[in-house]
């Protein structure tokens, strides 16, 4: 898949229709475009994401959802998407395409696809267009844009290593919460090419329930049609709220920003601090609340294993009944045990002297008993059935509660006082700027504040609302699903339908294989890939011997190991050793992903000493892809002396240049002249900066 043509019309700093054109040519795999800082680089690359997936860039990656929440919702995110220069001009339109040549579609023989996002001021949302060879296309039309776009061109989940910003993909190595690591892994799944075939084994599952509805008696039928309509209307509703949820969390979005502004139009009224400081004690303020946040997040973690530290005492009683089960439900054991004690007994009796009946009966009595204790937990008693596996787990989990579970709680706790405190000392510190409590335009502001906040709580009960719905459907629909399923059970598979159920039953079988093999694997694969681009890229060679992934159901770890086999913590490199990790781990994921979709890195040497750099410009970008388009900022993220090393390998660059303020324009150069001509084209746009 190669693009062809990038156009941007109006959207933001790009005034007027501006576009590149790139040529494709054996050996020469990178284009260039590069900018001053705030020309436009970023921008760019935030369009191409935005032309693609709209409202869903916010999944891609979280540069793009912060870049919307500080907008203060997609609403605002879409209208300051207009050139500014366009609207003094009354132009209210703004628009991306990208043509796309070398796409393969199943069934379709095209030379080219565009895609076009555009965006009219007023308008509700966004607009989506996709020709075909120029023209619209009946595929498209019958599966839906983003659909397409999804299944033939790029899938959200893994647009973010196609599209990064090289100092952002940090970001990776720093990933610690559980659901960060679930939504990560979903990324991996879908990039190794795991995700499609689990699918088909969904879709095999649902063929058989096809077979289960065709085979019921028409009563049988009923209750089944009943208890799935049941099912998807529970669904349904969970969906609707979810979409309350997210339509709410908009306007709070949006309301919150005015709000903000409120707050610092009362922070200036009242307070004799610079707008520096004000801003250095917003950004403080806001670390403080991620920090909160992620705290309680940790806490929340935490509070899996509260109910099980709370009744300690009955896991100890678990554990001595599940110690008592392995004791006595070996039962070769207990059969040896009891025919060695009934072999004993009569060895005594055979040498008592007959008469001595006092010293045989206390003997029997002895034996008797023993032979009693054997017998007195026997399978009828068994509760647990444990296998010595779950018994080592119960143990472990015990050990844990015991030694870890109140030290960690205490530390989680130490953490959020000390950020409770400090987050009310720089909120204290902001409140006494207002001072001036009687000064009408103070009040008028606070007024207005207070409405934007009381909308803001009120959206806020409303979603907490939602939530508790939407827990209480979620346990019904659970319950429902159970039921369903216990109907399709008792259904006896129609005659016609029995070698179609077998076969289905069996391909299941064989795919469920299939995909633990390929997992097995993947793994082994990307964790040969990633060593091998760590020390590529690593000047350290000896600091990572080896790369461990471990998949467990929904979740892929991966860890780095050292020479004596203990891990290195990820989030304990540097900055620079931090983008390395990820950078091998972007380059190792398009390798094994065998995607073939053009590249995009942003900042592409920053943080890199100059050993690295070297690495990453000979070794990495070369070969990532058959496309790569790089935004440096030249002559600091890239040197001459470094661009000379690949030059050879570029096939197309380009210049932004800052006409104005609020315009900027796409200049297409000669790769030989780039450095000379960036110094000449820009030589009046740097008294701007």
């Amino acid at each position: 898949m190669f693009i062809k043509r990038i156009e941007l019309n109006n959207y933001r700093i790009y005034y007027h229709k501006n576009s590149i054109n790139f040529d494709s040519s054996d050996g020469k795999n990178i284009s260039i475009v590069s900018g001053y800082n705030g020309f436009g680089k970023t921008t760019f690359l935030t369009s191409l994401v935005w032309c693609l997936y709209g409202t869903n860039m916010q999944e891609v990656d979280p540069v793009f959802k912060k870049k919307i929440l500080n907008k203060g919702g997609y609403r605002k995110f879409l209208t300051d998407s207009i050139n500014y220069k366009a609207l003094a001009n009354n132009e209210t339109h703004c628009d991306v395409s990208l043509t796309f040549s070398d796409v393969q579609i199943p069934g379709v023989i095209c030379d080219q696809i565009c895609v076009k996002r555009s965006y009219s001021l007023g308008s509700k949302s966004d607009k989506l267009e996709i020709f075909i060879d120029g023209e619209e296309n009946e595929l498209v039309r019958e599966i839906g844009n983003d659909v397409f776009i999804q299944d033939f061109l790029l899938p959200k989940e893994i647009a973010k290593f196609f599209f990064f910003d090289a100092e952002e993909i940090t970001s990776i190595a720093e990933i610690n919460s559980i659901e960060d690591k679930r939504k990560l892994s979903r990324a991996y799944s879908e990039v190794l090419g795991i995700k499609k075939y689990e699918d088909l084994k969904e879709n095999l599952s649902n063929l058989k329930l096809r077979y289960i509805k065709d085979s019921a008696s028409i009563g049988d039928q009923n209750k089944l049609n009943e208890a799935e309509k049941e099912v998807e209307n529970l669904e349904n509703k969970i969906s609707d709220l979810e979409s309350t949820v997210q339509e709410n969390q908009n306007k709070k979005e949006e309301l919150k920003s005015k709000s903000d502004e409120y707050q610092l139009l009362l922070i200036r009224e009242g307070s004799s601090m610079t707008s520096d400081e004000i801003n250095s004690l917003r950004k403080e303020k806001e670390r403080l609340n991620i920090e909160k946040q992620q705290i309680q997040n940790s806490f929340k973690e935490m509070l899996t294993l509260l109910p099980l530290a709370m009744n300690k005492d009955l896991l100890k009683e678990i554990e001595v009944q599940v110690g008592k089960e392995l004791a006595v439900t070996n039962k070769d054991t207990q059969d040896q045990l009891q025919n060695q004690l009934s072999d004993v007994q009569q060895e005594i009796n055979d040498i008592i002297v007959d008469g001595d009946n006092d010293s045989k009966s206390k003997i029997e009595a002895i034996f008797n008993r023993r032979l009693k204790d054997l017998s007195l937990v026997d399978n009828r008693n068994v509760i647990h059935s444990f296998t010595t596996e779950e018994t080592l787990n119960l143990k472990s989990l015990i050990n844990n509660i015991e030694t870890n579970f109140k030290s960690r709680l205490d530390d989680i706790n130490r953490k959020l006082k000390i950020n409770k405190s400090e987050l009310h000392k720089i909120s204290r510190t902001l409140s006494n700027s207002e001072t001036k409590q009687n000064d009408k335009v103070i009040v008028d502001i606070r007024n207005q504040k207070n409405k934007i906040d009381t909308q803001i709580s009120k959206l806020e009960i409303d979603n907490l609302k939602c939530s508790e719905s939407k827990g209480e459907l979620s346990n019904l629909i659970v319950s429902k699903i159970r039921y369903r399923d216990e109907l399709r059970k008792k259904v006896k598979i129609s005659s016609k339908f029995t070698k179609k159920d077998k076969l289905v039953d069996k391909l299941n079988s064989n795919l469920e294989t299939f995909i633990a093999e390929m997992k097995k694997e993947k793994r082994k694969s990307l964790e040969g890939k990633i060593l091998n681009s760590l020390n590529t890229l690593m000047h350290k060679k000896d600091f990572i011997k080896k790369v461990s992934i471990e998949i467990v159901n929904d979740l892929i770890d991966i860890k780095l190991l050292n020479g004596r086999g203990v891990e290195i913590k990820k989030e304990n490199f540097s900055k620079g050793e931090k983008q390395l990790y990820a950078t091998a781990l972007l380059k190792s994921l398009v390798e094994e992903s065998n995607i073939h979709f053009p590249v995009f890195i942003d900042s592409p040497l920053q943080k890199f000493d100059e050993r690295h750099s070297d690495s990453v410009i000979l070794k990495f970008y070369p070969s990532i892809s058959d496309q790569v388009v790089l935004f440096p900022l030249l002559n600091k993220e890239l040197r001459k002396e470094e661009y000379e090393k690949i030059k050879s390998k570029i096939n197309n660059s380009f210049i932004i240049h800052q006409i104005d303020d609020e315009s900027s324009e796409l200049v297409s150069v000669d790769p030989n002249e780039l450095f000379d001509k960036n110094q000449e084209i820009n030589i009046n746009s740097i008294e701007h900066v």
